[in-house]
């Protein structure tokens, strides 16, 4: 029964108020008894004044108060439901379905979700009305709907859990149509538990397809989460080598708290306070921490928001990485757009830390710069390295490093073995000998490449470079971009722990403009991320290993799950669900049932 605002599981009880009439007619008819006291020496009282007298009838107002208790007490037992159109919307006499939005958004608020899934569980139940629990992110590949008693989908909402993946409406849509066809199921009553979010702006869709099954009967569509919106959370490397959080939520009144930086062990180490302004979407916040702290932060988190939106997992990608650069010759102060390293340091300077040598003499501007426990090392237009040079670079290499060169007159000359893979005497020159007669363009990056979906400008072309040797181009050397006849344009090689890069053109736009294109940015980033960790060379060369070579895996490269997050934000094995997915795909992947957020690969 609803009145309105208000409505009552046992209405039948209400029928008790009819006896109020008779209740008052005895409490208004027997009057209290009056007190009787026998004293036989009445002389003694003669002319005394009785102050206390004893009414007749039972007082209008305590009349009033018990009439209105035995009202309280009815009402109570017929268990009254304050605002019965937000909690239930049970018209009809076919199943209730009840449609739960389980994504990430809807884990914070979870217990209260469930006990609202059990008042409309247990009012189906009153009615003698059957129960169909539909999760709208499904844990499992085949969604297992179905209309069943009310205690069986007691049973069923208690296994439900929030999934850490946007829910997928349309396919619960599908399923819902599906089980109720099957089950010739007229007159339903649809109660959508919505997390308050239009995730692929479907939500109105969704909501006019549920109306239309609840048409002969009645559908309403509750969120919960109005002043508690779910946030989310992304973190990632901002200006100057800081730590930066963006949080998201869709719109709501001021909201605060603080996000935690902690290491991959659990412990904190920093924390910044966030704010959001009324109907504000977007905060962000900025961890000041210093660089090798900064660098052990595995994961940025809301203390008060327990779901995997409000977790972002960090790996290589995100860490500030130490880039040493060195030129084969000084730097053209009058024409900067010239000089070897300028478009590097422009490419390279948004992520990392740049380190120079002051001194002009290449062993000790090595020596200098690997004491800066650089991640990756950049020789442009390096001819041979010999003698106490090479040693260095090739330990340094073996224990970790990144070395990334760039062609150029000097290496044209010849090489050394510091190379990815031997080089052919003389280049390869527009109008010349071994050359083309026009500029060749990129070809697109293959799957097996480090750079494999990245666009490849049409514009972007090469007119000399320098030639890899084809007899030598065995299944250790990985060729990353190639000219459009097949001619390797970066080639890359591993060696003991580290990697050596070599970019067949020089780092200026002498012989091509792909250091003046955006895709030269976004190459180097890629190769930095390789370098995950910086291998301490002493003078002595002895020094600690590094883990760079788990980073460096090809792009073709199948990652499995190792660990992924559930809806609550805790990372956990994977499920029997999770895929691997490659290497390439990482950057675009949406979370999903085959994909869980988490770590892949080594």
């Amino acid at each position: 029964m609803t009145l309105g605002w208000l409505a009552f599981a046992n209405p039948l009880l209400l029928a008790a108020l009819v006896t109020l009439p008779i209740l008052y007619w005895l409490l208004r008819t027997v009057p209290p008894r009056p007190k009787q006291v026998e004293f036989p020496p009445t002389r003694i009282l003669v002319g005394l004044e009785n102050r206390e007298k004893t009414p007749a009838k039972t007082p209008w107002w305590l009349l009033l108060i018990r009439l209105l208790a035995a009202a309280l007490v009815i009402m109570a037992l017929a268990e009254p439901i304050l605002n019965p159109t937000r909690e239930t919307a049970l018209k009809g006499t076919g199943p209730v379905v009840i449609v739960v939005d389980n994504g990430w958004a809807a884990a914070p608020r979870w217990a209260e979700r469930m006990r609202m899934v059990d008042r409309i569980v247990s009012e189906a139940e009153a009615g003698g009305r059957a129960v169909v629990l539909l999760p709208t992110a499904s844990p499992a590949k085949v969604r297992a709907v179905k209309i069943e008693a009310p205690r069986d989908a007691r049973s069923t909402a208690a296994a439900m859990q929030p999934q850490p993946f946007m829910p997928d409406r349309a396919q619960a849509l599908a399923a819902l149509q599906s089980v109720l066809a099957a089950g010739n199921a007229a007159s339903p009553s649809v109660v959508w538990l919505n997390d308050g979010i239009d995730h692929k702006a479907e939500a109105g869709k969704f909501a006019d397809g549920l109306a239309q099954i609840a048409r002969d009967g009645t559908f309403a569509a509750i969120d919960d989460a109005a002043g508690t919106e779910a946030i989310g959370v992304f973190a990632g490397v901002g200006t100057q080598g800081k730590l930066e959080a963006t949080l998201l939520r869709s719109g709501g009144g001021l909201r605060s708290g603080t996000v935690h930086a902690l290491s991959a062990r659990g412990q904190r180490l920093g924390e910044a306070q966030f704010a959001f302004a009324a109907g504000a979407d977007t905060s962000k916040v900025v961890f000041e921490l210093p660089l090798e702290l900064r660098n052990q932060v595995a994961r940025v988190e809301l203390g008060a928001e327990q779901s995997a939106g409000a977790v972002s997992l960090l790996d290589a990608r995100s860490q500030w990485k130490r880039i040493a650069l060195i030129s084969g010759e000084n730097r053209e102060q009058a024409q900067p757009l010239l000089a070897p390293l300028y478009y590097i340091q422009k490419a390279l300077a948004p992520f990392s830390e740049l380190v120079q040598p002051k001194d002009s003499n290449l062993a000790a501007g090595v020596d200098w710069v690997l004491q800066q426990n650089a991640n990756v090392l950049v020789l442009a237009d390096i001819g041979t390295l010999t003698g106490a040079v090479r040693d260095r670079v090739a330990e340094w290499v073996n224990k970790g490093g990144v070395l990334v060169r760039f062609a150029g007159p000097r290496l044209e000359k010849g090489g050394d073995d510091l190379l990815p893979v031997p080089l052919r005497m003389g280049g390869r020159t527009l109008g010349g000998a071994l050359s083309w007669s026009t500029p060749q363009p990129l070809s697109a990056f293959e799957d097996s490449s480090l750079f494999a979906g990245l666009a490849v400008p049409p514009d972007v072309t090469v007119n000399r470079q320098v030639l890899a040797d084809p007899a030598r181009l065995g299944g250790d050397v990985a060729v990353w971009a190639r000219l459009k006849d097949g001619t390797p344009l970066v080639t890359a090689a591993q060696r003991g722990e580290g990697k050596i890069v070599l970019f067949h053109i020089t780092a200026n736009s002498d012989w091509s403009n792909v250091p003046i294109s955006g895709l030269f940015v976004e190459m180097l980033q890629r190769i930095a991320t390789l370098g995950t960790s910086a291998p301490i060379v002493t003078e002595g060369g002895t020094g600690a290993d590094s883990s760079s070579a788990a980073a460096s895996s090809d792009a073709s490269q199948v990652l499995a799950p190792l660990q992924t997050l559930d809806g609550f934000g805790v990372l956990k094995p994977p499920p029997p669900t999770a895929q691997p997915l490659t290497a390439s795909k990482v950057l675009e992947q949406v979370a999903d049932l085959d994909h869980p957020p988490g770590y892949y690969g080594p």
